[in-house]
Protein backbone atom coordinates (compact mmCIF):
# COMPACT_ATOMS: atom_id res chain seq x y z
CA UNK A 1 0.00 0.00 0.00
CA UNK A 2 1.33 2.75 -0.99
CA UNK A 3 1.47 6.22 0.95
CA UNK A 4 -0.17 8.17 -1.43
CA UNK A 5 -3.41 5.55 -1.39
CA UNK A 6 -5.99 4.76 0.91
CA UNK A 7 -6.03 2.02 2.65
CA UNK A 8 -8.52 -0.88 0.83
CA UNK A 9 -10.40 -1.17 3.84
CA UNK A 10 -10.17 -0.37 7.49
CA UNK A 11 -12.30 -1.97 10.75
CA UNK A 12 -12.08 -1.61 14.30
CA UNK A 13 -11.35 -3.83 16.98
CA UNK A 14 -14.09 -7.09 16.92
CA UNK A 15 -15.61 -7.11 20.46
CA UNK A 16 -18.34 -9.85 19.51
CA UNK A 17 -17.64 -13.48 19.96
CA UNK A 18 -18.08 -15.97 16.96
CA UNK A 19 -17.91 -13.39 14.31
CA UNK A 20 -15.50 -12.07 12.04
CA UNK A 21 -14.67 -9.33 9.71
CA UNK A 22 -14.37 -9.18 6.19
CA UNK A 23 -11.64 -7.07 5.33
CA UNK A 24 -11.26 -7.07 1.10
CA UNK A 25 -8.15 -6.47 0.11
CA UNK A 26 -6.48 -6.48 -3.71
CA UNK A 27 -4.89 -9.54 -5.27
CA UNK A 28 -0.95 -9.84 -3.52
CA UNK A 29 -2.00 -6.62 -1.30
CA UNK A 30 0.63 -6.36 2.16
CA UNK A 31 -2.04 -6.11 4.63
CA UNK A 32 -0.39 -4.43 7.78
CA UNK A 33 -1.74 -4.77 11.38
CA UNK A 34 -0.96 -2.08 13.23
CA UNK A 35 -1.47 -1.16 17.17
CA UNK A 36 -1.39 1.71 19.18
CA UNK A 37 -0.32 1.20 22.89
CA UNK A 38 -0.78 3.40 25.88
CA UNK A 39 1.60 1.52 27.96
CA UNK A 40 3.48 -1.62 27.19
CA UNK A 41 1.52 -4.61 26.37
CA UNK A 42 2.71 -8.34 26.50
CA UNK A 43 0.62 -11.03 24.72
CA UNK A 44 0.62 -13.67 23.26
CA UNK A 45 -1.44 -13.37 19.47
CA UNK A 46 -1.37 -15.38 16.13
CA UNK A 47 -1.82 -14.69 12.71
CA UNK A 48 -4.34 -17.49 10.77
CA UNK A 49 -5.07 -17.47 6.87
CA UNK A 50 -7.68 -19.75 5.82
CA UNK A 51 -8.40 -20.72 9.68
CA UNK A 52 -4.52 -22.02 9.61
CA UNK A 53 -1.78 -20.31 11.66
CA UNK A 54 0.74 -19.44 9.71
CA UNK A 55 4.16 -21.18 10.60
CA UNK A 56 6.21 -17.91 10.77
CA UNK A 57 4.04 -17.08 13.47
CA UNK A 58 4.23 -20.09 15.82
CA UNK A 59 7.07 -19.64 17.82
CA UNK A 60 6.33 -15.55 18.19
CA UNK A 61 6.90 -14.05 21.67
CA UNK A 62 4.68 -12.94 24.27
CA UNK A 63 5.32 -9.55 23.25
CA UNK A 64 3.16 -8.16 20.71
CA UNK A 65 4.91 -5.95 18.20
CA UNK A 66 3.67 -2.90 16.98
CA UNK A 67 3.36 -3.78 13.21
CA UNK A 68 2.66 -7.01 12.07
CA UNK A 69 2.99 -7.19 8.42
CA UNK A 70 1.56 -10.04 5.86
CA UNK A 71 0.56 -10.47 2.53
CA UNK A 72 -2.08 -12.21 1.29
CA UNK A 73 -4.33 -12.73 -1.80
CA UNK A 74 -7.38 -12.09 -2.73
CA UNK A 75 -10.45 -14.37 -1.76
CA UNK A 76 -8.27 -15.47 1.54
CA UNK A 77 -9.44 -15.02 4.99
CA UNK A 78 -7.14 -13.31 7.52
CA UNK A 79 -7.63 -13.27 11.55
CA UNK A 80 -5.18 -11.97 14.45
CA UNK A 81 -5.82 -13.73 17.87
CA UNK A 82 -4.54 -11.74 20.68
CA UNK A 83 -4.13 -12.98 24.07
CA UNK A 84 -6.80 -15.30 25.52
CA UNK A 85 -8.50 -15.14 22.20
CA UNK A 86 -5.86 -16.51 20.45
CA UNK A 87 -6.34 -19.01 17.77
CA UNK A 88 -7.12 -22.96 19.52
CA UNK A 89 -4.13 -24.48 17.41
CA UNK A 90 -1.76 -21.75 18.58
CA UNK A 91 -3.75 -22.13 22.13
CA UNK A 92 -2.80 -26.12 22.02
CA UNK A 93 1.04 -25.04 20.44
CA UNK A 94 1.31 -22.88 23.81
CA UNK A 95 0.22 -25.77 25.87
CA UNK A 96 2.53 -28.47 24.10
CA UNK A 97 5.52 -25.98 25.02
CA UNK A 98 4.31 -25.26 28.52
CA UNK A 99 4.36 -29.03 29.06
CA UNK A 100 7.28 -29.66 27.29
CA UNK A 101 9.09 -27.34 29.22
CA UNK A 102 7.26 -28.56 32.78
CA UNK A 103 8.44 -32.30 31.62
CA UNK A 104 11.92 -31.05 31.47
CA UNK A 105 12.07 -29.23 34.26
CA UNK A 106 10.59 -32.87 35.98
CA UNK A 107 13.52 -34.32 34.44
CA UNK A 108 16.02 -32.19 35.48
CA UNK A 109 14.58 -32.17 39.11
CA UNK A 110 14.65 -36.05 38.70
CA UNK A 111 18.57 -35.87 37.56
CA UNK A 112 19.36 -34.03 40.55
CA UNK A 113 17.69 -35.82 42.88
CA UNK A 114 19.48 -38.69 41.29
CA UNK A 115 22.68 -36.90 41.40
CA UNK A 116 22.12 -36.59 45.40
CA UNK A 117 21.18 -39.78 46.19
CA UNK A 118 24.00 -41.67 43.64
CA UNK A 119 26.32 -38.84 45.52
CA UNK A 120 25.27 -40.30 49.10
CA UNK A 121 25.38 -43.78 48.10
CA UNK A 122 28.74 -43.36 47.13
CA UNK A 123 29.69 -41.34 50.65
CA UNK A 124 27.76 -44.40 52.48
CA UNK A 125 29.92 -46.92 50.84
CA UNK A 126 32.83 -44.98 50.92
CA UNK A 127 32.77 -44.71 55.05
CA UNK A 128 31.25 -48.62 55.12
CA UNK A 129 34.42 -49.52 53.37
CA UNK A 130 36.72 -47.11 55.59
CA UNK A 131 35.26 -49.09 58.90
CA UNK A 132 35.60 -52.49 56.95
CA UNK A 133 39.35 -52.05 56.60
CA UNK A 134 39.57 -50.39 60.11
CA UNK A 135 38.32 -53.77 61.98
CA UNK A 136 39.46 -56.73 59.43
CA UNK A 137 42.28 -58.43 61.37
CA UNK A 138 45.44 -58.19 59.70
CA UNK A 139 46.13 -61.59 59.71
CA UNK A 140 42.97 -62.38 57.51
CA UNK A 141 44.31 -60.12 55.10
CA UNK A 142 47.43 -62.06 55.04
CA UNK A 143 45.84 -65.30 54.22
CA UNK A 144 43.51 -63.99 51.99
CA UNK A 145 46.31 -62.61 49.82
CA UNK A 146 48.21 -66.05 50.07
CA UNK A 147 45.24 -68.31 48.74
CA UNK A 148 44.67 -65.89 45.54
CA UNK A 149 48.64 -67.06 44.95
CA UNK A 150 47.45 -69.90 44.33
CA UNK A 151 46.56 -71.53 41.44
CA UNK A 152 44.18 -74.05 42.40
CA UNK A 153 41.78 -71.42 43.79
CA UNK A 154 39.09 -70.01 41.58
CA UNK A 155 36.99 -68.23 43.73
CA UNK A 156 37.19 -66.83 46.99
CA UNK A 157 34.28 -64.78 49.22
CA UNK A 158 34.96 -63.87 52.87
CA UNK A 159 32.89 -61.45 55.47
CA UNK A 160 35.00 -58.71 53.69
CA UNK A 161 35.51 -59.19 50.21
CA UNK A 162 33.73 -61.41 47.59
CA UNK A 163 35.72 -62.37 44.77
CA UNK A 164 33.75 -65.14 42.14
CA UNK A 165 36.76 -65.41 39.71
CA UNK A 166 40.49 -65.02 41.32
CA UNK A 167 41.77 -65.66 37.82
CA UNK A 168 40.27 -62.12 36.16
CA UNK A 169 41.99 -59.01 36.42
CA UNK A 170 39.11 -57.60 38.40
CA UNK A 171 39.67 -56.46 42.01
CA UNK A 172 37.57 -58.54 44.65
CA UNK A 173 34.20 -56.81 45.50
CA UNK A 174 33.20 -55.84 49.27
CA UNK A 175 31.15 -58.21 50.56
CA UNK A 176 28.57 -55.07 52.12
CA UNK A 177 26.35 -58.16 52.89
CA UNK A 178 23.73 -56.85 50.73
CA UNK A 179 19.74 -58.53 50.97
CA UNK A 180 19.09 -60.63 48.09
CA UNK A 181 17.43 -58.36 45.12
CA UNK A 182 14.14 -58.55 43.77
CA UNK A 183 13.56 -62.69 42.33
CA UNK A 184 14.25 -65.44 44.44
CA UNK A 185 14.28 -65.34 48.35
CA UNK A 186 16.49 -66.51 50.77
CA UNK A 187 19.43 -64.77 51.57
CA UNK A 188 21.93 -63.45 49.21
CA UNK A 189 25.47 -64.36 48.14
CA UNK A 190 27.23 -61.80 50.56
CA UNK A 191 24.84 -62.77 53.22
CA UNK A 192 25.88 -65.96 53.21
CA UNK A 193 29.20 -65.47 53.36
CA UNK A 194 29.09 -63.12 56.58
CA UNK A 195 30.34 -65.58 58.68
CA UNK A 196 32.60 -67.62 57.14
CA UNK A 197 35.50 -68.59 54.64
CA UNK A 198 34.74 -69.99 51.43
CA UNK A 199 37.35 -70.79 49.12
CA UNK A 200 36.62 -73.06 45.57
CA UNK A 201 39.52 -75.48 44.39
CA UNK A 202 40.24 -77.09 41.66
CA UNK A 203 42.59 -79.86 42.23
CA UNK A 204 42.85 -83.33 41.00
CA UNK A 205 44.78 -84.40 43.33
CA UNK A 206 42.56 -83.73 46.59
CA UNK A 207 39.78 -86.37 44.94
CA UNK A 208 42.63 -89.08 44.80
CA UNK A 209 42.40 -91.82 47.41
Amino acid sequence: MAKDQKPDFSCQTNDKPDSVVDAPCRKSCKVTYRFAFRSRLSMPYAVAVNGKVLPAFKDRPKRTEEKIPLVVYAGQMVELYLNSDAHPAYRQMLRNAEHRRQGQERLNAAKRTKAQTDDAKADAEEAWCKARNANEPAKVRLFRASLLQCHCISQLFDPWFMDANTKDEKDPEPNMQRPQAHGPKGQSNEELHAHHLHVTVHEPRILQG
